[in-house]
């Protein structure tokens, strides 16, 4: 059984192919949020608040008076998540201020999802955006798909 858990492109034709071998693994028509999906998040952003102080406070828990020198990186379920296949979870890693190879970020994911699920049979795939809605300095975030193996 092919385990992913890496990073791929990003390429609407690659994943077309791979959700028709692996209908886990989101499509072109599942990498973008919906309209409705859409307007919440602008919702949310729009608080008044200068965008990037408030995803280091939201996102990152960082006290910016003092925490902005910081290296830090997170995974968290998306809060805007795009309508992937049945059984595929929607994660986002995000990381300030520091700089991640792609094979640390699949050991970050790894690492990180299974300490919270206590369980290791799952695996992912993830990329960054190919459009992206947040460009902010030193924040960087990939979009993390993940799904339970079965007969684990």
């Amino acid at each position: 059984m092919q385990k992913f858990n890496c990073k791929i492109t990003h390429d609407e034709n690659i994943l077309e192919i791979l959700n028709k071998q692996y209908n886990w693994i989101p499509g072109p028509k599942n990498i973008r949020p919906t309209q409705e999906i859409k307007d919440k998040k602008f919702e949310y952003l729009n608080n008044g608040q200068n965008l990037k102080e408030f995803i280091l406070k939201d996102i990152f828990n960082l006290d910016i008076s003092k925490d902005l020198r910081k290296k830090v990186y997170i995974l968290k379920e998306n809060k805007f998540p795009y309508q992937v296949p049945e059984g595929t979870l929607h994660y986002v890693f995000w990381s300030y201020n520091i700089y991640k190879t792609d094979l640390e970020i699949s050991e970050i994911i790894f690492k990180e999802f299974s300490e919270v699920n206590k369980r290791t049979d799952f695996e992912f795939i993830f990329f960054r955006n190919p459009k992206m809605s947040l460009e902010l300095d030193n924040i960087n975030h990939f979009q993390v798909f993940i799904h339970f193996l079965q007969n684990s």
